[in-house]
Formats: structure tokens, C-alpha cells, sequence
């Protein structure tokens, strides 16, 4: 029995503003994941790599827990699991002071009882990093992630933030 799984989130690289003269992004790109604590705004971040060059991070919303807990940097950095991020799409300004954004999947691939309780704790159904906007896919084709109703915990999008 394989006791291992993948899960995958759309979502967003933050950043692309900062990195846009040094990348340019492709759809179906696969780059990997690296924690970074020495991060002076938030020591749970994580960047996106490309040639071991800094393109990018995951935003903070799916790094971090509600209680500020680095989840994301705390899976990656066991030698079982694995995070990469694949691109799907242009670079866009979304406003709202977020700067130019990749949409992208995140892919986590661990034993089950690692992906599991990351899937738990950044609260995929709830998150506001989470994508559900349609956009291109490498075909051309409208792709849309949907996210579940969000369940009745008082606990709203403006409170999270």
C-alpha cells in the first residue's frame, strides 16, 4: 500500500514585480520550493527558486497558519516530503497592493499523515491565497479552481488578513 499523496493548490507567486527582469515565467515551468528564516518581513516564508536565484515566494496566507505557525516551511523541510509549484498562467496585477502575480498550482508530496495535516492546517476550503479564478491554462482552455462554501465559524476573509 503507498502511504504517500500528493496535494495540489491553485494559487499565486508573489512577487513577480521585484524578479520580472531577471524571469519570465512559462506555463508548465516546475520550480521548487525553499524555506526561508532569515526573511527579515516574515521567517516563515518561502521563496520560489529558479537556478537557485530567488523568483518569488508563496503568499503568506498559505506559508503561515492563523496562529503564525510556518507550516509550509516546516513540510518542506522534512526529508520525506517534497514542494514544488508549477505555472499556469501570465503575470497580473490583481490590485489591492499585492503587485504582479504568477497564477500557479502548489504541489506537496509526502507521507499521507504529513500531506494530510497540511492540508488540515492551511485550511485549503477557507484560505484567501487559494485560487478560484478561472484562468489559461498551456492549452488555452478556461481552467477554474473552486473552493467549498466556507463553513460558518465567524472567521472572515477581512479578519485573516
Amino acid at each position: 500500500m503507498d502511504d504517500h499523496r500528493t496535494l495540489k493548490i491553485s494559487s499565486w507567486i508573489r512577487g513577480f514585480h521585484v524578479y520580472k527582469d531577471w524571469w519570465t515565467p512559462t506555463c508548465g515551468e516546475i520550480l521548487p520550493l525553499q524555506p526561508e528564516p532569515e526573511n527579515a518581513e516574515d521567517k516563515n516564508a518561502v521563496a520560489v527558486l529558479k537556478e537557485s536565484r530567488v523568483i518569488g515566494h508563496i503568499p503568506y496566507h498559505l506559508a503561515n497558519t492563523k496562529n503564525r505557525t510556518g507550516i509550509v516551511t516546516h513540510f518542506i523541510s522534512k526529508p520525506t516530503n517534497r514542494g514544488l509549484v508549477e505555472v499556469c498562467g501570465k503575470a497580473v496585477n490583481r490590485g489591492g497592493g499585492l503587485g504582479m502575480e504568477i497564477p500557479c498550482v502548489y504541489i506537496f508530496d509526502g507521507p499521507n499523515k504529513h500531506v494530510d495535516l497540511l492540508e488540515q492546517l492551511i485550511d485549503v476550503d477557507n484560505n484567501p491565497a487559494v485560487r478560484t479564478e478561472a484562468v489559461a491554462d498551456t492549452s488555452g482552455k478556461q481552467r477554474t479552481t473552486k473552493r467549498k462554501k466556507p463553513t460558518s465559524d465567524g472567521y472572515s476573509k477581512r479578519q485573516r488578513k
